[in-house]
């Protein structure tokens, strides 16, 4: 159910809805629910193969409720078919996993809306919508929105594409998806905006391809932290950001694409990428600068390697930057 090449991809189906093609339609749902007490009924009594479905029109206060998808179930609604926007699922609370995903759980077409638009400082407690703790957990087609961390904790071999993640924009989080210490998720055909990162990496590694990142951003796009992960793919994508709208050093400057936060015991690979920041990098590292990649905590590019990226909002050639 996933894409892995750019076969057949253009704008349009980056992040999800309208034209994306591998929904589920309620037809094939096991159950449908319109309502939490009918939500937590559904989950509980789901096994592996069901679908349970959130009716298209539902709008779903969990509040505190943090739910379990239990493994090999899937969780979907109608977003994208006929122009839907699909159901949605949010809180005004700060649950530390909204959803928690199981081994295999698949979450597509829901609206995921987290309990706030604008910035705020750290001092308001953060909270999680998606925790996707289980191996082989695919999520696709969703819009989140409104989180400290929208999708987190992934597993090595989570899937998170044609996704359209935004306004995650706390404080000291802010993050659309947080990959926290796992090996190898794939992240692709998402679309981001307004979030603080886009992704977050904290300890090991990931691979970023295919995605747009549009205006405005927070601060840097994609994010590893000390001591610099393991192995990082970051290719073929296009980030619009090029301006820094407030955030670590107060705004104004330009926005890093990349900061990689220490050494890769690997490597960070950055190539063909569409850099909307038109400062390319230095030729030795000098902390928290503003070019379109960064390596912090070094003086010199150890394990970062980068190549055949467009810095500047002139387009380049169309095998460069995201699919189009």
């Amino acid at each position: 159910s996933s894409s892995s090449s750019s076969s057949g991809s253009n704008e349009s189906h980056i992040g999800g809805g309208e034209g994306y093609s591998n929904v589920v339609p309620e037809s094939e749902a096991t159950t449908v629910a319109s309502s939490l007490s009918e939500l937590k009924s559904a989950l509980n009594g789901a096994s592996s193969g069901d679908i349970v479905y959130v009716a298209g029109d539902a709008e779903i206060n969990l509040g505190e409720s943090q739910l379990t998808v239990p493994s090999g179930v899937t969780l979907a609604s109608n977003r994208g078919i006929g122009g839907a926007k699909g159901g949605r699922l949010y809180t005004k609370g700060h649950p530390w996993g909204m959803l928690t995903l199981e081994s295999n759980v698949r979450v597509t077409g829901l609206r995921i809306a987290g309990p706030r638009w604008d910035w705020v400082d750290e001092t308001e407690t953060t909270e999680l919508g998606l925790d996707a703790s289980g191996s082989g957990v695919e999520i696709d087609n969703i819009e989140g929105y409104g989180w400290g961390y929208a999708v987190a904790r992934t597993a090595d071999d989570t899937h998170v594409h044609h996704c359209h993640l935004h306004h995650c924009s706390r404080m000291g989080h802010g993050y659309g998806i947080a990959t926290e210490g796992s090996d190898y998720p794939i992240i692709e055909y998402n679309r981001f905006e307004h979030n603080r990162h886009s992704v977050q990496g904290n300890g090991g590694g990931y691979e970023i391809r295919y995605n747009v990142v549009d205006v405005p951003g927070i601060s840097h796009v994609f994010d590893q932290h000390r001591p610099g992960g393991k192995t990082m793919k970051i290719h073929h994508n296009t980030v619009r950001v090029a301006k820094d709208k407030g955030g670590r050093d107060g705004g104004g400057g330009n926005a890093p694409a990349v900061a990689i936060r220490g050494t890769p015991s690997d490597v960070a690979e950055i190539h063909d990428n569409w850099f909307y920041n038109d400062k390319q990098p230095r030729s030795s590292p000098s902390g928290w600068t503003d070019e379109a990649i960064i390596q912090v905590h070094t003086d010199s590019w150890q394990n970062v390697e980068f190549n055949n990226n467009h810095y500047g909002s002139d387009e380049p050639a169309s095998d460069v930057g995201h699919p189009r």
